[in-house]
């Protein structure tokens, strides 16, 4: 398999990306935040002493500052992405062994043992490389013969590596 496109520099994607990788512990976290201003609300509600009312007003805020950090966190995370990302187009390699990123001023290249799992979403693929870091493939980038040989390499890499996470854990 030899595929190659052109990504464009990451500031116009690299937000969504981000938001689209970490969707599970955005919810998580946004649930987290809602359960704590809940139950700001409920001692509010439920407990008549004033001297709890410090604890109700502690708790709804902290719930809405939490909230606000969630809804801020994929902006923030794209912009701490080193500036090439940001700001250079990036040329893709994607072959047997391996598939590689070069940049005007970078090149990252990475085997597919290096991935810990893929997420296919409707807009990109993305190639989780542990619990922070990630290459992102936006599908649009890939001419449609390429995306669907890719689409079904993915799939294939994608099953390997849960079942050799089930495999490793069951050790």
């Amino acid at each position: 398999m030899d595929i190659r496109a052109e990504l464009p520099p990451g500031d116009g994607w690299l937000v969504d990306a981000v938001r689209r990788g970490n969707r599970w512990s955005l919810w998580r976290d946004r649930v987290f935040a809602v359960t704590v201003a809940a139950l700001g609300v409920v001692v509010f509600i439920l407990v008549p002493d004033l001297r709890d009312v410090d604890l109700a007003v502690a708790l709804v805020a902290s719930g809405g500052f939490v909230l606000v950090a969630v809804r801020q966190q994929p902006r923030l995370s794209a912009d701490a992405a080193p500036r090439f990302v940001r700001t250079e187009p990036s040329l893709v390699e994607i072959g047997e062994v391996t598939i590689r990123q070069t940049f005007l001023s970078a090149r990252a290249e990475y085997t597919w043992a290096a991935f810990d799992r893929v997420s296919d979403t409707p807009a990109m693929w993305i190639l989780h490389v542990g619990t922070r870091q990630a290459l992102y493939l936006p599908k649009s980038a890939f001419g449609t013969g390429d995306r669907e040989r890719l689409a079904v390499f993915l799939a294939g890499l994608s099953t390997y590596l849960a079942t050799a996470r089930v495999g490793a854990t069951a050790r």
